[in-house]
């Protein structure tokens, strides 16, 4: 025994191995011919085992014996093994595992409904002083028949666990800024309505006086970004884009005339997903921190405003093949990064210089955030 459970378990197991069941001679009774009658205390303590035997009685083995038997074989052959070692009647055998059930918690399985309807948590992100972090619950309502998101933020002190937001337009959050509670995220909606999404600078303590710092044409996602040592900020995102450069809206697109498709090569699909002529890149930009004031003995630490255009890391390195971070149809914000000082940008493509329906080589380019 190596839990206290188990301590009383075999405690249970030990007071019922502790007696001698009286058989009659006759080998064609059966067990629902035996009465409580039947019982009397065992003799275990160097009496004449024979003469026990002779009697009719047959003592049962200690429990520290019965656990060795069942521990040396497996499952399903515990049974025959301790009946046929000890010769112990099957129905002592059930008395044991019925002291087994009593003596475990009781446990209740989970409905597929509950399964289904159970939170789906996101990754939680922690501020840089390591205080709390938030992260992503989804819940499916059956009464609803749908599911809801909320953001909900974790005390990794004390471990408590509260609701950051309810705003289902949030889609990710990262930690930057001047303070340990400075965030960016994105909210997967802009003014236009263009099928875009707008960028907002926050305090992680006082959501609600979030500011608009961007609005962007196409609907970007995989979010990064570091504070440079002027006190901007420096991102990056990634969408599909037209092979001239420019991110790809499906909102805006102009409906083809067909739904055929024509390819000019044998590469026309990978695993299960049909690859497109837009192909995914990723996109740098720079937000601009405007200088901070006091009003109300307080200081503000500024808001931010996107300076100039997106810049196109991957688009149009081409030789037997285009460049494309990240890959098509599995890759994510995982197949690229920004430097910690936000000078330089990486990512991965597949080789460009072998044909994509024979290889699978990839390469891993360096270029610098200003794209030069």
């Amino acid at each position: 025994p190596t839990q206290q459970s188990d301590v009383i378990l075999w405690d249970e197991l030990q007071h019922r191995c502790n007696f001698a069941v009286s058989r009659p001679s006759s080998s064609s009774m059966t067990q629902g011919q035996l009465s409580t009658s039947s019982f009397a205390p065992a003799s275990r303590d160097g009496g004449d085992e024979e003469a026990d035997q002779k009697d009719g009685e047959y003592p049962l083995p200690t429990s520290w014996e019965l656990l060795q038997a069942a521990a040396s074989c497996c499952g399903h052959n515990a049974r025959s093994f301790i009946q046929k070692s000890f010769d112990v009647p099957s129905f002592c055998i059930s008395s044991f595992v019925i002291a087994a059930l009593t003596a475990l918690p009781v446990v209740t399985a989970i409905t597929p409904a509950g399964m289904l309807a159970a939170p789906r948590r996101g990754v939680a992100t922690a501020n840089p002083s390591g205080e709390f972090a938030i992260y992503t619950s989804t819940n499916y309502s059956f009464e609803d028949q749908e599911a809801t998101t909320t953001w909900e933020q974790l005390n990794l002190r004390s471990g408590d666990i509260s609701t950051w937001s309810t705003d289902s337009n949030i889609s990710e959050v990262v930690f930057v800024g001047p303070t340990n509670t400075s965030i960016l995220y994105i909210n997967a909606t802009n003014e236009e309505g263009d099928g875009g999404i707008s960028l907002y600078t926050a305090d992680a303590a006082h959501l609600a006086s979030a500011t608009l710092a961007a609005s962007l044409p196409a609907p970007f996602s995989g979010l990064k970004a570091v504070a440079t040592k002027s006190g901007d900020i420096h991102f990056l995102v990634y969408a599909p884009a037209y092979p001239n450069g420019t991110a790809y809206n499906e909102d805006l697109a102009e409906t083809p005339a067909s739904t055929a498709r024509i390819y000019t090569d044998i590469y026309v699909r990978h695993w299960d997903t049909y690859l497109t002529a837009e192909r995914n890149a990723v996109f740098g930009g720079v937000l601009k921190r405007r200088t901070g004031s006091y009003s109300n003995d307080s200081y503000s630490p500024g808001s931010y405003s996107l300076a100039g255009e997106l810049t196109n890391y991957v688009t149009g390195k081409c030789n037997a093949t285009c460049s494309e971070s990240p890959v098509q149809p599995f890759g994510g914000s995982g197949d690229y990064d920004i430097s910690p000082d936000g000078s330089q940008v990486i990512f991965l493509t597949k080789n460009i210089d072998l044909p994509l329906a024979n290889f699978t080589s990839s390469q891993i380019y360096w270029v610098p955030f200003s794209g030069s």
